[in-house]
């Protein structure tokens, strides 16, 4: 028969272990629509600019000699400044702008090839930070130290008084690893959750997200 301190540490674990899943899994399921509601806002923006770049590209080309030419260069024009960031810390945004107000003062192709150039840049730059800021590490690794941490925590102070124990430490090749292998472990979980920060702060420096 169980000894009755292993029953209660198997229950307790399992009771924390259920409380910690939960709590982790309402904060990753909360997360996961901001993202997603982001994501898709992302993507729209993506398909309005190329969509306005395509209709650009259409307007530049027209003849010099249409009177309704410079109107709708600039009319587009602003509606792509608008979809950029004028932060001088966004040094792609910002090149993109002044090579928008350059074809407002005077349309020409060569001037939209050059911000052609630019926008795809900025395209890129946005498609890799919306795949970064997707990435759950930071919570997964969170999840995974707190679980083993409590986990190992209810039942090793409960099951270290029991002669279940007491019987596994006269064994030789067992005696007293158990605290060496669960600091192993957790040493093992924390570098590379220090790794994991230090990735995503260099990526944040990267792609500039604040």
């Amino acid at each position: 028969m169980l000894d009755s301190k292993i029953i209660i540490a198997i229950i307790g674990s399992s009771v924390l272990a259920a409380l910690v899943t939960a709590i982790f899994s309402r904060i990753q399921h909360s997360k996961s629509i901001t993202v997603r509601y982001v994501t898709e806002e992302r993507e729209k923006w993506r398909e309005n600019l190329k969509l306005a770049m395509s209709e650009l590209s259409e307007l530049v080309s027209l003849p010099d000699s249409d009177t309704k030419k410079l109107k709708a260069v600039r009319k587009k024009a602003t509606y792509l400044k608008l979809c950029l960031n004028p932060d001088s810390n966004h040094s792609t945004d910002t090149s993109a702008l002044e090579k928008l107000n350059e074809i407002c003062d005077s349309p020409s192709y060569e001037s939209f090839k050059e911000l052609e150039k630019g926008v795809q840049l900025i395209l890129k730059h946005d498609w890799e930070r919306v795949k970064f800021e997707t990435q759950t590490i930071h919570l997964t690794f969170i999840y995974f130290l707190v679980t083993i941490s409590s986990i190992y925590g209810a039942i090793y102070f409960y099951f270290k008084e029991t002669a279940i124990y007491k019987n596994l430490q006269g064994i030789e090749s067992l005696s007293g690893l158990y605290s060496e292998i669960f600091c192993s472990l957790l040493t093992f979980a924390i570098g590379l959750y220090l790794v994991s920060i230090i990735y995503n702060a260099f990526n944040k420096r990267r792609l500039k997200i604040k």
